[in-house]
């Protein structure tokens, strides 16, 4: 007999000899280091690759060492010895075992982790229907990224999200699911070069469906200005990492610059982004729910009412339910020049406010003033106010001037605070100033074709507006 001969017969005995074992139902992995080594190196050498043999070499050198304690080591076999009953194949589903078992570097201390991740292993094993090996091979693949890297979750050209080295861990099964329970630790998030990171914070993790259930944490702006002092803090939330965007409904901003040391209840979000995050950033997002807040000298005589929020650095006034958001212009008077109600503005302490479809009053005089139901507006507190038509129908409907009794289809108009001149279409070019004439119409001219021009497509007639606006202040527009 030759030795090409020979070598076919010890294969073929080798292989009988597991096969035999196998319909034994007996465990063919011992519960001795060296006699283990010798059995699993020849089952796994019945599929020769030379990638199997480094990952036998480190298993090798793993168990010779002072990693895996006496306690691992038998749960090792355990698991072995499951996966043969269960015939279960090499490739996807012991080799990656045995590399799961290579990447665990952690030490036994009180409680052994490795043990306890084999008995959720067991479990899984043991639950295996229809050959649909997955929820086993996910576990595995999650095990192995997480005892590397405290990786939670991780895969090519996607998001990855890791918790903080040291953060104490236990792997429990918690309705018959595996599960990490993860002490305090910084829950951070990577999209190549974009971040997040929630700190102070603990949680579960399901691998199996990439679920995160935090308790508390901390998100900071200083990811967008070093010297930010503005930070979210977190009730319960549940993140899905394997999507880019979370939402936590119960938060709470702290924005010390403005509302001192007391909490704006709200919903925050974050979003994972390829690029890293600067000023012009729209994220992380805050939105106040339900409450008004007042903020007196917002800017240079701006006093401001209504909901708060955030997107990146920039700071938005939002409505609240059917309450506008407000902002209150002063110049050295006891009463407002201007009032403007909308949906949303942008604020800021140091530059210009602005926002659009703005109902604005602007005041002049004892008890006079220029009204428009929906106007853009844009303000540089302390120097001048610019009002210009949009794209919006709304924004196109004419002023009302009380004084003059008149309707004004001006496109453009600014107001110099230094001097309280106002100049009407002046020739600006852009943002509706482009020099036009001026149409005024006295308020007792009607023209039913006119009239039902001003509304266009929207819901509300201008004129409708203008009254309600006259009602809340206890004046008549006749």
């Amino acid at each position: 007999m030759n030795k090409k001969s020979t070598l076919k017969v010890c294969l073929f005995v080798s292989v009988w000899c597991c096969a035999i074992l196998h319909a034994s139902g007996k465990p063919i992995f011992p519960n001795e280091r060296e006699a283990f080594l010798k059995e699993i190196s020849t089952y796994i050498s019945l599929d020769a690759n030379p990638q199997n043999e480094q990952i036998l070499k480190d298993f090798s050198a793993k168990l010779r060492g002072t990693t895996i304690c006496d306690a691992a080591f038998s749960s090792i076999v355990d698991v072995c010895n499951a996966m043969s009953d269960q015939k279960l194949p090499t490739k996807p589903c012991f080799l990656p075992y045995l590399e799961s078992v290579n990447a665990w570097n952690g030490k036994c201390k009180g409680h052994c982790m490795l043990e306890a991740w084999n008995k959720v292993d067991l479990h899984l094993i043991s639950n295996i229907a229809n050959r649909n090996f997955k929820p086993f091979q996910q576990f595995l693949a999650f095990s192995t990224g997480f005892f590397q890297k405290n990786t939670l979750k991780s895969s090519s050209g996607s998001s990855s999200w890791a918790i903080a080295e040291n953060t104490e861990c236990l792997i429990d099964l918690l309705d018959a699911q595996p599960v990490l329970r993860v002490g305090n630790t910084t829950l951070s998030g990577t999209l190549k070069a974009g971040s997040v990171a929630i700190e102070n914070t603990t949680g579960l993790y399901f691998p199996l469906t990439e679920t995160w259930q935090g308790k508390g944490g901390v998100v900071h702006w200083r990811r967008l200005d070093p010297a930010s002092k503005v930070n979210c803090e977190f009730g319960d939330y549940t993140i899905q990492l394997d999507k880019k965007e979370y939402f936590v409904d119960n938060a709470k901003l702290f924005y010390p610059d403005f509302f001192g040391g007391k909490a704006v209840e709200g919903r925050f979000s974050d979003k994972l982004l390829a690029e890293a995050s600067d000023t012009e950033s729209s994220w992380p997002r805050f939105e106040s729910t339900s409450k008004v807040y007042e903020i007196k000298n917002l800017a240079n005589g701006v006093n401001y009412k209504g909901g708060f929020g955030l997107q990146g650095l920039t700071i938005n006034g939002i409505g609240v339910g059917e309450q506008r958001a407000m902002l209150e212009i002063f110049a050295n008077q006891l009463r407002p020049i201007a009032v403007l109600r909308s949906d949303r503005f942008t604020l800021r302490q140091q530059g210009p406010l602005a926002g659009q479809a703005v109902e604005a009053t602007v005041y002049f005089g004892e008890k006079d003033s220029l009204f428009h139901p929906a106007i853009n507006v844009k303000y540089e507190p302390g120097q001048r106010m610019v009002f210009y038509k949009g794209e919006k129908s709304l924004t196109k409907s004419p002023w009302y001037d009380s004084y003059h009794q008149v309707f004004m289809d001006a496109g453009r108009i600014e107001l110099d605070l230094n001097t309280g001149k106002f100049e009407v279409n002046p020739k600006a070019p852009g943002q509706g100033g482009t020099g036009e004439r001026l149409y005024v119409d006295s308020k007792d001219y009607f023209d039913k074709s006119t009239y039902f021009r001003w509304q266009n497509v929207s819901t509300v007639h201008p004129v409708a507006l203008m009254v309600k606006m006259a009602e809340e202040e206890g004046r008549s527009l006749k």
